[in-house]
């Protein structure tokens, strides 16, 4: 009997089941596995094969695509350890996902134990008709430069927004004191005048300074020995690791060497260009068109929380960034109602960024202090709507830049001298703030 395979339906991945076949045909008998070639058959009746292609549907099975089945080993991620470190190395959802990791375990046992150490709690029964404050784990992983992971933290936090208070407003009719004092009152001198996260310590001609920002901590001092005891005294009083010398902090890296010391974004500049998947484009060599000034004329963008977050991710760039500070500011003017043109010019700083992805900060010694110097410019009515002017300066001690910024006039300037008075003052402001904080250290 000879039978043409022609109008067969011939799939790969048949295994068997029953087939349901769509047409205007009668109804078709269920077919049964025809055996491998490698098992002989015994059955000699010759099967008739019925012909499935009488319907005018054209599948994938019939043009010869079928898709390759892969199924996962999740016995060898186990064994391998290889599931283990796929989830240390992505953000944990909740505690429920962390708790399948032993890592994660771990970091929440270590976080507990130092909270027990020291003495931030004490356990006591369910005290009644008391509002109960709910806890939650926050955890993250931190990276080295090169993306390995460097640690998993962990910390446990109070759900104070869970606190049933009642709220009343009042209004007092008069500010001023209206007693007579009779102790005395020391008042924490106002925001701008203080330096809460540097901390000084004076003894003799030691000199420790200590630059603290929530968990993170810089120390440096002129002593050796002394440094290795207050970081011992410094641990017995809180639950702290030491990481060595200065090499990651906050998203900037440092690197000593004999010449001085190097401060780039490097790592923290690539993640924003794969996070818009910018990482492999052309670059370009400026940052902004200077003379196409951006406005508020235009189509709104349609995506502004993108334009937002991709805007305070560059202000964080400015940090060792001075060649990208006033384009930066530019595009931080319109956050209220970005329109295309804005987006353009933020994908053009990116493109910037992509080709000056290797540029750093150098502070080299020098045996002399040297003086402070300060070039500053204004760009009068640089914004066409507002007719607002861009203040900007660059402050330098001796060889080293320390201290740049471009920020908008606050008022209207009636000509480019008044606006460069006012940049000037502004300038100056700066200069004694740093006057003072070199005296103090």
């Amino acid at each position: 009997m000879t039978v043409d395979h022609s109008q067969l339906d011939q799939s790969t991945n048949y295994m068997g089941k029953d087939c349901v076949v769509v047409g205007n045909g009668p109804p078709l008998q269920h077919l049964a596995p025809s055996p491998s070639p490698s098992e002989p058959s015994t059955d000699s009746t010759p099967t008739a094969v019925i012909p499935l292609g009488t319907h005018p549907m054209f599948t994938r099975a019939k043009a010869g695509i079928f898709k390759t089945r892969h199924p996962a080993n999740l016995s060898f991620l186990g064994t391998s350890g290889l599931l283990p470190a796929l989830l240390a190395s992505t953000k944990p959802k909740g505690f429920k996902y962390a708790a399948k990791n032993p890592n994660w375990l771990a970091a929440m046992d270590e976080e507990i134990h130092a909270l027990k150490n020291n003495h931030t709690w004490v356990l006591v029964h369910w005290p009644a008709n008391t509002n109960i404050v709910g806890s939650k784990w926050v955890l993250w992983t931190k990276y080295f430069p090169d993306e390995s992971v460097e640690r998993l933290k962990v910390r446990l936090v109070a759900k104070g927004y869970t606190q049933k208070w009642p709220i009343r407003q009042l209004d007092v009719k008069n500010v001023f004191l209206n007693g007579t004092l009779i102790d005395q009152v020391y008042m924490e001198q106002p925001p701008g005048l203080v330096d809460t996260s540097l901390f000084i310590y004076y003894q003799k001609s030691n000199i420790i300074y200590l630059l603290l920002y929530v968990d993170d901590i810089i120390i440096t001092d002129n002593n050796y020995s002394l440094l290795d005891s207050f970081t011992c005294k410094l641990n017995s009083k809180f639950a702290t690791k030491d990481l060595g010398s200065l090499s990651y902090f906050l998203g900037l890296k440092a690197t000593p060497t004999s010449d001085g010391l190097f401060i780039n974004q490097l790592k923290y500049a690539r993640d924003i260009l794969s996070r818009v998947q910018l990482l492999d484009s052309k670059p370009v060599h400026t940052p902004m068109v200077i003379s196409q000034p951006l406005s508020t004329d235009g189509s709104l963008f349609s995506d502004p929380t993108l334009y937002k977050s991709l805007v305070g991710t560059l202000q964080y760039l400015t940090i060792t960034r001075l060649d990208i500070a006033h384009a930066v500011n530019s595009v931080s003017q319109f956050l209220h109602a970005p329109i295309e043109d804005h987006f353009l010019a933020v994908k053009c700083i990116l493109l910037y960024v992509r080709g000056t992805i290797h540029f750093d900060l150098t502070f080299c010694p020098s045996s002399s202090l040297g003086a402070l110097v300060a070039y500053f410019d204004a760009n009068w009515a640089g914004y066409p709507d507002t007719r607002r002017s861009t203040s900007g300066y660059s402050i330098y001690l001796g060889d080293n830049l320390v201290s740049w910024r471009a920020k908008k006039q606050p008022t209207v300037s009636c000509s480019s001298c008044e606006s460069e008075y006012r940049v000037l003052a502004f300038t100056i402001a700066e200069l004694i703030w740093l006057t003072h904080l070199l005296r103090d250290l």
